[in-house]
C-alpha cells in the first residue's frame, strides 16, 4: 500500500493518502482510522472534488485507484465485476475486445473511477438512448466505516433480492460506504454513431422541432440543445458550422448498425426539411467519438467558474434555457433536452451571486418544472451552502440522517460533503 503525504492544492484537508491495492488492506485503514476517529475523504479520479459541499474537517484521503481489477467478465452473460478504482476508459478497452461497452459519458473518462461514477451518479448525454448510471448496476460490494464489507445484487440481471444497496449507494456521494466492486450490466457495441444537426433562430421553431422528434421514426440515444459563448469556441462546432455566432444548436445522437443509423438520418432530414430547417450538419465515426468527448466536457470544464446543473420535465427546457440566457452574464447552455436536463456553464463568478442568480431567479422555475437545481462546480467556493448546493430536498432530511447513522453513525465518511 501506498502512503504518501497529501498534495498542498488539495481541495481536501488532507494530513495523508493512502492508497490501498486490496481488499484487506482498504479495510486496516478503514479499523485504524476508526480508532482514531479520523474523517476518511474517499477519492476516485479526483475530477469532482469540487462536486459538493467544501471538505472542512481534517483527515486522511483515501486513494481507490490502486483497486483496479477486472474481477469477473461472462461475455455471454452481458455482465462485469470490477474493482472501484478502475477507471472508465480502462474498463471499455477490455470489453471492446468482445464488442461490448458500458455507454457512460463523464468527463475524463481516462481517469473517472467506476466507484466515483456511481458514488456521483454522473450522466451525460446519452442516458436518454441507453439509462442512467443506476440502471448499470446489477451487483455492489462496500465497506462501512468501521470497516464491515458488505454487499447487495448479484452477478445476474434478473437477480432482485436482499436490500437494494445499489440503489442506495448509487449517488451517495461516498457517505454511507467506500464502494469497493461493481457488476455491472454491459452493453454490444453500436457499430456506427453519428450526430446530426440543425441551427435555430428563434424559441418556437426549437420546441416545435423538439416535440416533433418524439413522433418520428427514430430513436435517439440524445438529443442535445446548445447555445452560448462557451460553444462559439468549440473547436468540433466551428468545423460544422463556421458562421453559427450566437445561434442555438440541435444536435440529435443516433447509433446502431450502418443500416439503421443511415435510415434515422436520412428520415430525420427530411423530416426538418419539411420544417423549413435547412443548416444540417454531420459527423461520424472519430469525428463522432471527438464531438461526444466535446460535449460531456463542458460539464466540468476548468474555464467554468461556476457550473449548475437544474432538471425538470422535458417541456420546460426551452423555456427555462430561455430565462437562462436573460440572465445576462454570458452562461452558456448544454440542455439533455429529452431528459429534462440542463448544465449551465458561468464563465465567471456572478456579480451578485449564488443565492441571487441561481437561488433566486433559477430554483423557482425548476421548482415549478418538477425538478431542482444543484451546484456541480463552484471554483472559488464561495456561497457554498447546504441550500445554494443541494437545492430544496424534496424529501425527509430526518430520513437521510437516519439511513446515514445506520452506515456511519460517527460521520467520518466524506464528512459534511453532503446533505448529510
Amino acid at each position: 500500500m501506498n502512503r504518501t503525504p497529501a498534495q498542498p492544492l488539495s481541495m481536501l484537508p488532507l494530513a495523508e493518502t493512502f492508497e490501498p491495492r486490496d481488499l484487506e488492506t482498504l479495510i486496516g485503514v478503514l479499523q485504524d482510522r476508526e480508532l482514531e476517529s479520523m474523517p476518511v475523504y474517499i477519492i476516485g479520479g479526483a475530477n469532482s472534488l469540487d462536486y459538493g459541499l467544501p471538505a472542512k474537517k481534517p483527515g486522511v484521503g483515501l486513494q481507490m485507484t490502486g483497486l483496479n481489477r477486472v474481477i469477473d467478465h461472462p461475455v455471454g452473460d452481458m455482465t462485469v465485476t470490477v474493482e472501484a478504482g478502475l477507471a472508465l476508459d480502462a474498463l471499455n478497452a477490455r470489453l471492446a475486445e468482445h464488442g461490448q461497452c458500458v455507454p457512460w459519458d463523464v468527463p475524463a473518462p481516462h481517469s473517472a473511477t467506476i466507484g466515483g461514477i456511481v458514488a456521483t451518479n454522473w450522466n451525460g448525454a446519452r442516458r436518454h438512448g441507453y439509462g442512467t448510471v443506476r440502471d448499470y448496476v446489477i451487483g455492489i460490494q462496500a465497506v462501512d466505516a468501521a470497516g464491515n464489507t458488505f454487499h447487495g445484487g448479484g452477478r445476474v440481471v434478473k437477480n432482485v433480492a436482499g436490500y437494494d444497496f445499489c440503489k442506495l449507494l448509487t449517488g451517495s456521494m461516498g457517505t454511507l460506504a467506500v464502494i469497493t466492486q461493481v457488476t455491472l450490466k454491459v452493453r454490444p457495441t453500436a457499430p456506427e454513431s453519428t450526430l446530426v444537426g440543425t441551427i435555430l433562430t428563434d424559441d418556437v421553431t426549437l420546441e416545435q422541432t423538439l416535440e416533433s422528434l418524439v413522433h418520428l421514426a427514430t430513436k435517439p440515444v440524445a438529443v442535445e440543445v446548445l447555445r452560448g459563448p462557451y460553444w462559439r469556441n468549440a473547436e468540433w462546432l466551428r468545423s460544422l458550422w463556421p458562421d453559427h455566432h450566437d445561434d442555438t444548436l440541435l444536435l440529435v445522437g443516433l447509433e446502431g448498425t450502418k443500416l439503421e443509423v443511415q435510415y434515422m438520418s436520412e428520415h430525420l432530414r427530411e423530416h426538418w426539411r419539411a420544417q423549413g430547417l435547412a443548416r444540417f450538419a454531420s459527423v461520424s465515426g472519430a469525428d463522432a467519438c471527438h464531438a461526444w468527448r466535446g460535449l460531456t466536457n463542458m460539464t466540468s470544464d476548468d474555464s467554468g467558474s461556476l457550473i449548475v446543473k437544474a432538471t425538470m420535465v422535458p417541456s420546460a427546457v426551452v423555456g427555462f434555457t430561455r430565462v437562462v440566457s436573460e440572465l445576462g452574464l454570458d452562461c452558456s447552455v448544454q440542455a439533455d433536452a429529452a431528459d429534462g436536463v440542463v448544465w449551465i456553464h458561468f464563465p465567471t463568478f456572478p456579480a451578485d451571486g449564488i443565492t441571487r442568480s441561481v437561488m433566486g431567479k433559477l430554483v423557482p422555475l425548476a421548482d415549478a418544472a418538477g425538478g431542482g437545481v444543484i451546484i456541480v462546480r463552484n471554483r472559488d467556493q464561495i456561497e457554498m451552502t447546504r441550500q445554494s448546493v443541494w437545492g430544496p430536498i424534496d424529501i425527509p432530511v430526518s430520513l437521510m440522517e437516519k439511513v446515514k447513522a445506520k452506515f456511519d453513525p460517527r460521520g467520518r465518511l466524506n464528512p459534511g460533503r453532503f446533505v448529510c
